[in-house]
């Protein structure tokens, strides 16, 4: 199933179960649920990553994490959304998280932080991509 917008994996999730439950066979499972016990060391997933056009910034603040995502300014002035979308972490596991969105036409996502090497993660994936960590969080001028 193709889709160009809207919030499309819960769309698939509910088509899909339906067509599912009919055949009798396995569902689509449900999105994991975060884990408000976890205590995660934010520094193991600080940093950048990223790739020309997008990057990804992960920070830490009062012990959350926080992706930032970067665009392109004129990506995203094309797109009409700002060049700068924060979202909360919340997570499931040491490497897998919740992105809740910051717009009704768009649907929770995964995150996985991954990879770790001395301490750092090497990696970022989500919405079927995956970014290389490209350095440290400067903190000027970054946030969430």
């Amino acid at each position: 199933m193709l889709t160009n917008g809207g919030p499309r994996e819960s769309f698939y999730r509910a088509v899909f179960n339906e067509i599912l439950t009919g055949l009798g066979t396995v569902t689509v499972p449900d999105l994991p649920v975060p884990d408000p016990a976890l205590k995660l060391d934010p520094s193991r997933y600080e940093g950048v990553y990223g790739g020309p056009g997008t990057w990804y910034e992960v920070s830490a603040e009062g012990g959350r994490l926080f992706l930032t995502l970067v665009i392109d300014p004129m990506q995203a002035e094309i797109l009409q959304k700002p060049d700068r979308i924060g979202h909360e972490l919340l997570a499931v596991s040491d490497t897998h998280f919740l992105m809740p969105p910051t717009d009704p036409l768009e649907d929770t996502q995964t995150v996985a932080i991954y990879d770790f090497v001395d301490g750092q993660a090497r990696y970022l994936h989500t919405n079927c991509r995956v970014s290389p960590r490209t350095g440290p969080l400067d903190r000027v001028g970054s946030g969430s």
